[in-house]
């Protein structure tokens, strides 16, 4: 190509890039987002407080829906193919809503996230939870991801940008399940929100702090007459804060989902039990395996069974005192789960799947992902009716048949514990058995065996 025709190229990029943006500021100005051709926000809001103003007694519902984890779409298919999902994911939307007709308005919020408003008595949620799932049924399955749904109801006469901030609050409370869900503002929130910014605000402080504590939760093989031996240990987070006391890790943990620092506190995590099982090897205890677990985040980074090799290496520590639990609602990302959990067991980690049952996909999970132990869900193993001990019964027998080990956390009563050994879990955690300790009373339990 010669030096003209290059310029006049270059030339006609620029005169495209510059119309492009041309017509992107013309749509916008007139209320039109340019990705989705749906209402932009600013157009979506002043409808709905102009309607509302005009009729201050009726009553409204704002409902917000995000696609979550969506940015692991753009991560992993680039984000002309997040564009192209998110063009798809509106032409659904406003095709539901203008087939349904009982929307006031609806549009785009931005990011992953849209938006309608509806009159109260027009609205039932659990209908537009089960049209959304219908609507993107194809593009839910062939992404993985879900919805979540936050709403609000208001007056007419309250009708402010409040509306975003509780329709969000409410969304927030129910990200990252493993389902489409939908929440409802309450007061509640409100607390719930102020909470969790004062814990965010001091989450870096306390990791340097020494505010987080490892504690352990020791496992044991249980044999008949009351006899039982220490198999191994899941090793725990808590928080030791200093004015609140101790913080349940279902308090922060999901927090620390939703604001990325899960990495940073499950590393240390990993870290910790990595230094105390070469304290423990160097004084001669016999340490078991100890089990950590891995976020469903912690799975899309880079390089993370390299990382966990070469921390273990740093210390000296062979694999095999490792395991690393996944919980069974993760593997909705199957594809890079897979190559995670393959890279873990071919570096001689052990892999565990956590929560076993918690997923209407566990069963598939058993056909489809090689796991070295597999831990039954503690709702399992609660009550004493026949219908409850025969689905155990037959979910133990169907892991061993498999090839898998088997263990049951939550164990609380001798009763359940009996149970579980005679039907072939002998692998068995819980507070019968020991509660979480501080990895000083762990270590007086290894000098004890």
């Amino acid at each position: 190509m010669g030096q003209s025709e290059h310029t006049r190229e270059t030339v006609n990029l620029e005169r495209l890039q510059k119309e492009n943006d041309r017509l992107r500021k013309l749509l916008h100005s007139s209320g039109i987002d340019a990705l989705t051709t749906l209402w932009n926000k600013v157009t979506l809001f002043g409808s709905i407080f102009e309607t509302a103003s005009s009729h201050p007694e009726e009553r409204y519902v704002f409902v917000r829906w995000d696609v979550n984890n969506f940015h692991l779409i753009n991560e992993i298919y680039g984000t002309q193919e997040g564009d192209r999902v998110l063009k798809q994911l509106a032409h659904q939307f406003d095709a539901m809503e203008r087939q349904e007709g009982r929307a006031l308005y609806w549009g785009y919020m931005g990011n992953d996230s849209f938006a309608a408003c509806y009159l109260r008595k027009d609205f039932d949620a659990a209908r537009f939870q089960g049209l959304i799932g219908s609507a993107f049924a194809e593009i839910e399955a062939k992404y993985n991801f879900t919805i979540s749904i936050g709403m609000c109801e208001f007056a007419g006469r309250e009708a402010d940008n409040s509306i975003a901030d509780k329709s969000l609050m409410a969304l927030r409370s129910i990200l990252n399940t493993s389902q489409n869900s939908y929440a409802w503002y309450d007061d509640s929130f409100r607390e719930r929100a102020r909470e969790a910014q004062e814990l965010t605000g001091e989450m870096m402080a306390a990791l340097r702090g020494g505010d987080f504590v490892p504690f352990f939760q020791p496992q044991y093989t249980c044999y008949a007459n009351e006899r039982k031996e220490l198999c191994g240990a899941e090793a725990l987070i808590r928080w030791q804060h200093p004015t609140k006391g101790l913080i349940s890790p279902g308090i922060f943990l999901p927090l620390f989902e939703k604001n990325g620092f899960i990495w940073d506190i499950d590393w240390f995590v990993w870290e910790s039990t990595v230094r105390y099982i070469r304290q423990w090897l160097d004084q001669g205890y016999h340490v078991p395996r100890i089990s950590v677990n891995i976020s469903r985040a912690d799975v899309f980074h880079t390089d993370l069974v390299q990382n966990l090799l070469s921390l273990a290496g740093g210390y000296g520590v062979s694999p095999e005192y490792l395991g690393f639990e996944i919980t069974a609602s993760a593997y909705s990302e199957m594809d890079r789960l897979r190559e995670v959990t393959d890279g873990l067991r071919e570096a001689g980690f052990r892999v565990v799947m956590d929560d076993f049952g918690d997923t209407s996909a566990s069963l598939d999970l058993l056909r489809d992902v090689p796991v070295d132990q597999i831990k039954i869900d503690m709702r399992f193993i609660r009550g004493d009716e026949d219908r409850a001990r025969t689905i155990v019964k037959n979910i133990v027998a169907t892991i061993r048949e498999i090839g898998s080990e088997v263990i049951a956390e939550g164990v609380e009563t001798k009763e359940v514990a009996d149970f579980l050994r005679y039907i072939g879990c002998r692998n068995e955690q819980g507070y019968y058995f020991a509660r979480p300790m501080p990895e000083e009373d762990f270590e007086k339990l290894l000098i004890s065996q």
